[in-house]
C-alpha cells in the first residue's frame, strides 16, 4: 500500500498524475504533494491546487491553483511559475491535448464550457453552451478533431475542433445520460458521475442503439451492483437493502441485510450460484477501515442471511464460482489503518467460509482446468497478476498488472477481460495479454458486462460502448459439450471426500475409480441424473494408498482425474 502525505488525504485526493520521468504529483485539495519514490514518501510542493493537473507531451506541467491561476513547472514539480489566469469560475478539469495545447473545463452561468490556451497565459473559447455541471473532460487525441465534455445531467456532447460544432451523444452505446456506468446486468445499466448522487437506471432492448428511464428503487442514492436472474428479475444492491422488480421497475420491494456490529452497510456486489442461490457482497465501515461481508439467500432476494466463518478482511471485491463448484470471495485491503485481504473460499455454496491465504485480492476470475486470475498489491504497492490454483492456496505470480484494476471477467468464449486502465484480454489463462481499447471514448473502464448474445459493454466517464462484434465471434464454431469432473476434495485424501461433476444434459452416468493397472476398485456413481451439478462420496480408507484415476462417464463423453488416497 502506498504512504499517504498526510492522515486526511487518503478518503478523497482530487487528482493523481505519473508524469513521464516517474514522479507522482498528487492534489489533495487544497494541497499538492510529490513523490519521486513511486509513493513511499511524500513531500509538500508548496502549491495549494483545486486539482487541475496534467502534463504535455514536451514534459511541462500545469496546474490550476486555488487563487485561480495557472502555475508551469519544467523539473517535475519542484519549482513552479505563474503563467497566466484561468476562466472564472472553474473547476478542476484540466486536460493537454495529443498536440500539447490544454483544454480547461469551466462552469458558466449557464452551465458547462472548454477553453483551450497554447501555454496557460491566455485563453479562447471552444464551447459555452452546456447546460450541466462540467464531471469529465477527454482532449483530443492523435489525428482527432473531437473533444468530450461529459455534465452532470444533459450528459455528454462531441465537439468539433475543427468546426466548433457540437453533438450531444443522445443514442446509442455511447449515451451517458449521468456520464458514467456504475454497474450493469445484462441489458440493465446503472448510470452515475463524480457529482451526482441519486443515479437514474437505464434500460436498452436493441444493444445499445436506444435507451429508456426506468423508475429506481424508492430512496435508493447509490446503486453498485445489479443481477438478472432467468425469470427477468432484477436486483439491485444500495446500502444495507437488496430491492428486487418483476415488472420491469414499476414497483420494487426492499430486503435489508442483517446488521452487523452497528456499522454502515454497502451492498457492491450480487452473484447467483449455479446452484440458484444468492449471494451479496456488502462492505462495512467505521470510518477508517472497512470489512467486507458476503450474505445469502435461498428465495429469490427476498430475505438475506449472514454466511458463516469469515473473518475480518477488507471489501468484498467479487464472488466467483469455480469450475470445480467451489466459490471464492476476493477480498482487498481495507482503508487505512490495515483491514487486510484475503481470498476465501466456501464448498457448501456460500454458507460458510474459510480463510484461503491472506493477501489482498482486487480483482479475481475463474479460467479452464478449475484455475483462478487474481490482481493482487505486491510489497511495493504495485499491482500484479498470479494465476491461483483450483484450491486457490497457491499462487503464481505472472507479472505486473495495468494499473489499478476496477475488475476482471470471463466472457462467453473462455477469455478473461481486465478492465480499469483500459481493457486487457488474455485467452491462454493469463500468459499473454492484448489491449482491446479501439473505440471506447475513455481509457477508464468502470464496470465490463457481457449481454446474453455475447455482445461487451464497456462504462466510462464518457459513455458506455459496445464492443464491435460478441465475444464468441472468433470461436470456429461451436464447442462440443462435454462433462466436467472436478478434482476430489480433498486430495490427497484420508478418509471421506467428495467428487464433483457438472452435465449440461441429463443421462446415465458412471463415475468409476481405477487403480494403476487399469482394474476398476470402486464404483462412486451410477445410473440416470439430470443436468446440472452432482457429488459423489468416496471412502478413500476402502482402497490401499496410492494413485488412482477417476473416470466419468456420461452420453456428452468422458472425463478423468487423479486422485490420491493416504493414510
Amino acid at each position: 500500500m502506498l504512504s499517504r502525505p498526510i492522515r486526511t488525504c487518503y478518503s478523497n485526493p482530487d487528482a493523481l498524475r505519473a508524469l513521464a520521468d516517474g514522479t507522482l504529483l498528487l492534489a489533495c485539495t487544497p494541497d499538492l504533494y510529490r513523490s519521486v519514490d513511486r509513493g513511499a514518501t511524500w513531500t509538500h510542493t508548496g502549491q495549494r491546487s483545486w486539482g487541475g493537473l496534467t502534463q504535455t507531451p514536451a514534459g511541462a506541467v500545469f496546474l490550476v491553483r486555488t487563487d485561480r491561476s495557472i502555475a508551469r513547472s519544467l523539473d517535475s514539480g519542484v519549482t513552479w511559475e505563474p503563467v497566466g489566469q484561468a476562466v472564472s469560475p472553474t473547476t478542476g478539469l484540466l486536460e493537454a491535448g495529443a498536440d500539447g495545447v490544454l483544454y480547461h473545463a469551466v462552469e458558466t452561468p449557464t452551465g458547462a464550457g472548454v477553453v483551450r490556451s497554447a501555454d496557460g497565459a491566455s485563453w479562447e473559447w471552444v464551447y459555452s453552451d452546456g447546460g450541466g455541471r462540467p464531471s469529465a473532460l477527454l482532449p483530443p487525441v492523435e489525428a482527432s478533431p473531437f473533444l468530450y465534455l461529459s455534465q452532470s445531467g444533459p450528459g455528454t456532447i462531441r465537439v468539433d475542433l475543427s468546426t466548433g460544432a457540437a453533438v450531444p451523444i443522445s443514442g446509442g452505446a455511447g449515451w451517458a445520460p449521468e456520464a458514467n456506468l456504475m454497474a450493469s446486468a445484462g441489458a440493465w445499466t446503472v448510470f452515475t458521475s463524480w457529482r451526482s448522487y441519486r443515479p437514474d437506471l437505464y434500460w436498452t432492448r436493441d444493444r445499445g442503439a436506444s435507451w429508456a428511464v426506468v423508475a429506481r428503487p424508492p430512496g435508493s442514492e447509490h446503486v453498485y451492483a445489479l443481477l438478472t436472474l432467468d425469470d427477468g428479475t432484477i436486483l439491485a444492491g444500495e446500502g444495507n437493502t437488496v430491492s428486487r422488480t418483476a415488472d420491469g421497475g414499476q414497483t420494487w420491494t426492499a430486503a435489508t441485510l442483517p446488521p452487523v456490529n452497528g456499522y454502515t452497510l454497502n451492498t457492491t456486489t450480487l452473484t447467483r450460484t449455479r446452484t440458484g442461490a444468492l449471494l451479496a457482497g456488502a462492505d462495512e465501515s467505521n470510518g477508517m477501515a472497512t470489512w467486507g461481508i458476503v450474505f445469502r439467500s435461498d428465495d429469490g432476494g427476498q430475505s438475506w442471511t449472514r454466511s458463516g466463518s469469515q473473518q475480518a478482511v477488507g471489501p468484498v471485491v467479487a464472488v466467483v464460482e469455480g469450475d470445480g463448484g467451489a466459490l471464492f470471495a476476493g477480498h482487498r485491503q481495507g482503508g487505512p489503518e490495515g483491514a487486510g485481504g484475503a481470498l476465501m473460499r466456501s464448498d457448501d455454496d456460500g454458507r460458510t467460509w474459510t480463510l484461503v491465504r491472506e493477501g489482498s485480492v482486487d480483482a479475481i476470475a475463474p479460467i479452464d482446468g478449475g484455475r483462478f486470475l487474481i490482481v493482487t498489491i505486491g510489497e511495493d504497492g504495485t499491482y500484479r497478476l498470479a494465476r491461483a490454483s483450483e484450491t486457490g492456496a497457491a499462487w503464481e505470480l505472472l507479472g505486473p498488472a495495468a494499473g489499478r484494476p476496477d475488475g476482471m471477467i470471463r466472457a462467453a468464449d473462455g477469455a478473461v477481460y481486465l478492465f480499469g486502465a483500459g481493457i486487457q484480454r488474455t485467452a491462454d489463462g493469463g500468459d499473454t495479454w492484448q489491449t482491446v481499447t479501439d473505440g471506447l471514448p475513455d481509457g477508464r473502464v468502470s464496470v465490463l458486462t457481457q449481454d446474453a448474445e455475447g455482445f461487451l459493454y464497456a462504462g466510462t466517464p464518457l459513455g458506455v460502448a459496445r464492443s464491435a462484434r460478441t465475444a464468441v465471434a472468433d470461436a470456429p464454431g461451436p464447442a462440443p459439450i462435454v462433462p466436467m469432473l472436478s478434482r476430489p476434495f480433498p486430495n490427497p485424501a484420508r478418509g471421506s471426500a467428495t467428487l464433483a461433476f457438472t452435465l449440461s444434459d441429463g443421462g446415465d452416468v458412471d463415475l468409476g475409480l481405477y487403480d494403476v493397472l487399469g482394474r476398476r476398485v470402486a464404483t462412486l456413481a451410477q445410473g440416470a441424473f439430470g443436468p446440472g451439478r452432482h457429488a459423489a462420496a468416496w471412502d478413500a480408507s476402502s482402497v490401499p494408498p496410492g494413485l488412482y484415476l477417476a473416470v466419468l462417464h456420461t452420453p456428452g463423453g468422458v472425463a478423468t482425474q487423479p486422485v490420491t488416497a493416504i493414510r
